[in-house]
């Protein structure tokens, strides 16, 4: 998987594939794109020049909150799954070690997020409700 700065295009193709995700999280993909991109540093994993993956650390506007990871796949991080978790990795070891705290939300049924989470580190925290996504976990990684 080959990694590059995020462009609008291929993020909201990356969202198209992530559609059931998208509408899960109550929102629709422009909007997901206005949210995040615009205040993120973000990147597209490219498999064989197709985009499989997006993801990035949003800025928060409130300095208390930590700074934000966020992810859509595709189904060609299954077929790429070491070469996209070794990706991700590294980004996220550079976001802790930049911003000292990385955290966010995962649904409660999207499993494999929090498999992905868990294996990068993150501590998953007790289930929450919120009101667009429903039952939820936040999870968070620090600095050590």
């Amino acid at each position: 998987m080959t990694l590059k700065k995020a462009t609008r295009e291929d993020v909201l193709a990356v969202l198209e594939s992530a559609r059931a995700d998208v509408e899960l999280a109550g929102l629709n993909k422009h909007s997901l794109v206005e949210r995040y991109l615009d205040c993120s540093i973000a990147f597209v994993g490219y498999s064989e020049g197709i985009p499989g993956a997006a993801w990035g650390i949003t800025t928060p506007v409130n300095f208390l909150e930590p700074n934000q990871l966020w992810l859509a796949t595709t189904s060609l991080v299954e077929t790429n799954r070491y070469a996209f978790l070794r990706t991700s990795k590294n980004f996220v070891d550079w976001a802790v070690h930049n911003f000292g705290v990385v955290g966010g939300v995962v649904a409660k049924a999207n499993v494999r997020s929090q498999r992905w989470l868990s294996w990068l580190g993150f501590t998953l925290g007790d289930e929450i409700d919120l009101p667009l996504l429903g039952p939820a976990y936040p999870f968070q990684k620090r600095l050590d």
